[in-house]
């Protein structure tokens, strides 16, 4: 599926619609969004994280030294599928980690561009030999979980059974842009395997509640999309650079204690919390175009959902 480009929107909304704010401002940018070095070194930073911690996901997945057979088997119904919703999916930066370990990838964007950026990428890879991309080629669409009115847009919602009953779900260095994140978080484990399906979220913590006496090494890295304060009490006005940025509704990021009442209110139980080991950094331009660069504390969430 793809669609037009919409690059030549003249001007971005003027009202505090976040989502139309996140939309222009991720179709502008959709063509160069992870060509920068920091946005590179993010990216190989989380892929290799997330490889180091597949297990303690809790995700039954694939097993790529057997991928060969895993198709064969596919093909059989001898295999049981691993489903998964990329969601506010941008080029496909989870997808393609994850490729290897599952058996079918949908991606959901609030953003056109990103949507047939992400196409674009797996369809030039569908002659590839990987075994994953013949099972079922990736695929996204445009839609929006946090609106809150599903009969004013109800394919924001995407009633078809095949955007249901996912085995996994995440969100990538998306949550902070999120204007209704409760909303979205308990829609999205909705759309779960109810009995067993993992939802996880990547995310930075808010550096303002972690002990300084232990902050993880530096090391540079960056990448996809993809925040809010803690639920105990209200931060403190937000006066910094990253507060007159474009769509960031949680520009501090995430308590641990925040995320933990966040995946338990929507449903979710055996929730953990893993940080990165290695702090990363990360360019931050607000409406006035000033850029600065920030050493920001990764995190993965997990959560299951499980039949009550």
């Amino acid at each position: 599926m793809s669609h037009g480009t919409f690059e030549n929107e003249a001007q971005p909304p003027m009202a505090e619609d976040i989502a139309e704010i996140n939309r222009f401002h991720f179709n502008k940018i959709a063509s160069s969004y992870i060509t920068k070095p920091w946005q590179r070194e993010l990216i190989q930073q989380l892929t290799t994280f997330v490889l180091s911690n597949l297990s303690w996901i809790g995700v039954d997945f694939i097993s790529p030294s057997s991928e060969f057979e895993a198709l064969e088997s596919l093909r059989t119904s001898s295999i049981k599928p691993v489903r998964f919703l990329d969601y506010a999916c941008g080029p496909g930066t989870l997808t393609a980690i994850f490729l290897p370990y599952i058996t079918e990838a949908v991606g959901i964007d609030i953003s056109e561009n990103m949507v047939s950026m992400y196409n674009t990428r797996f369809a030039e890879d569908s002659e590839a030999p990987t075994p994953n991309l013949a099972k079922l080629q990736p695929r996204a669409v445009v839609g929006n979980f946090c609106y809150p009115d599903t009969e004013t847009s109800p394919s924001a919602y995407l009633t078809d059974p095949v955007y249901h009953n996912f085995d996994f779900a995440a969100v990538g260095f998306g949550c902070h842009h999120f204007d209704n994140l409760p909303l979205c978080t308990s829609r999205l484990v909705s759309r779960l395997n109810p009995d067993g399906g993992v939802f996880m979220i990547a995310d930075f913590f808010d550096k303002r509640s972690l002990s300084s006496s232990s902050p993880p090494k530096h090391q540079t890295a960056d990448g996809h999309h993809t925040h809010d304060t803690s639920h105990q009490a209200p931060s403190p006005p937000e006066t910094d650079h990253r507060s007159s940025m474009y769509g960031m509704t949680h520009p501090h990021g995430f308590t641990k204690e925040y995320v933990e009442k966040l995946l338990t209110d929507a449903g979710l139980t055996e929730i953990k919390i893993k940080p990165f080991d290695d702090a990363f950094k990360v360019e931050w331009e607000n409406k006035a175009g000033e850029v600065k660069v920030e050493e920001m504390i990764g995190f993965l969430a997990v959560g299951t959902r499980r039949k009550v």
